[in-house]
C-alpha cells in the first residue's frame, strides 16, 4: 500500500531548480520519535487539474525527529518544467514508524503532517492511495480548506 499527503506550490517562474523543502511535523514538543519517510516532487497536470508526473526517479528518503525538517535537493538537479509543482510525503511502512493509535489497538505511522489555516496564496492539498485508487483532493475530507505544511525553496 502507498500512502501521501502532497501540497500545490508554485515556482516564481518555469524551470526553476528546486532547491530545499521544509516538512512541518505534528511531532510534540517533549516527544522524540526517529521516523523515516520519503519525499516525491511532481509536476502540475493542468488539463486534469491535478498532480501529474514524477520529476525525479531518486529515492529521497529522510530521517528525522524535529518538527521540522529541511531537506537539502539542490544536489538531485530537480528542474520545474512549468510554475505549478507538488512536493509528497510518502509514508514508510516501517516497525520504527508505528505508533500506538486509540485504545481499539489501532497504528498510525509518522512522521504526521501539521496543517496550516488556509494562505489565501496557498495551493491545495492532496492525498494519495492505492486503497482510494489515485489522488484527491483534501478538501473531500475536511469542511475548510487547509494547508499541509510542507514548503520549498527554489532557485531561478
Amino acid at each position: 500500500m502507498q500512502t501521501m499527503l502532497a501540497q500545490h506550490l508554485q515556482a516564481p517562474v518555469a524551470g526553476s531548480q528546486l532547491q530545499s523543502v521544509t516538512v512541518g511535523t505534528s511531532v510534540g514538543l517533549f516527544e522524540h520519535y526517529n521516523y523515516r519517510f520519503r519525499l516525491r516532487v511532481y509536476d502540475w497536470d493542468p488539463v486534469a487539474q491535478r498532480p501529474g508526473e514524477e520529476l525525479t526517479d531518486a529515492d529521497i528518503q529522510v530521517q528525522g525527529s524535529r518538527r521540522n525538517i529541511t531537506v537539502r535537493l539542490d544536489s538531485f538537479g530537480i528542474t520545474l518544467p512549468q510554475r505549478d509543482f507538488i512536493v509528497a510525503v510518502e509514508w514508510l511502512w516501517l516497525p520504527e514508524n508505528a505508533h500506538p493509535f486509540g485504545t481499539s489497538g489501532g497504528t498510525c505511522y509518522y512522521p504526521g503532517i501539521r496543517f496550516k489555516a488556509n494562505d489565501p496564496r496557498a495551493g491545495e492539498s492532496w492525498a494519495y492511495s492505492t486503497v482510494w485508487g489515485g489522488w484527491t483532493s483534501t478538501h473531500h475530507f475536511r469542511n475548510e480548506k487547509t494547508s499541509a505544511a510542507i514548503s520549498a525553496v527554489v532557485r531561478y
